[in-house]
């Protein structure tokens, strides 16, 4: 399908430069592929978030074995935590 965009100059410079670098005349197959590329991209997010939100909550606290408050922090800055 054909259709129109609008992309600054310096865009369309290159694009045009990248195109002629693959053997093609005009850039439309570089926008097909950047299209595209953009749309599994954001397939791909959409999938992870659904399945990231999916186990929220599914694994007890208990069970990740979590250092409690500046533990895991301590021992990166040479320090120990006190106060408790």
């Amino acid at each position: 399908m054909r259709t129109t965009i609008e992309i600054p100059d310096r865009q369309r410079a290159r694009l045009l430069e990248l195109a002629a670098q693959r053997g093609e005349k005009g850039f439309s197959r570089l926008v097909q592929e950047a299209v595209e590329r953009m749309l599994a991209e954001s397939d791909s997010r959409e999938v992870r978030t659904k399945a990231a939100l999916a186990v929220e909550g599914s694994i007890a606290e208990r069970q990740l074995h979590l250092p409690k408050d500046g533990d895991y922090v301590a021992p990166l800055l040479g320090a120990t935590v006190t106060g408790r």
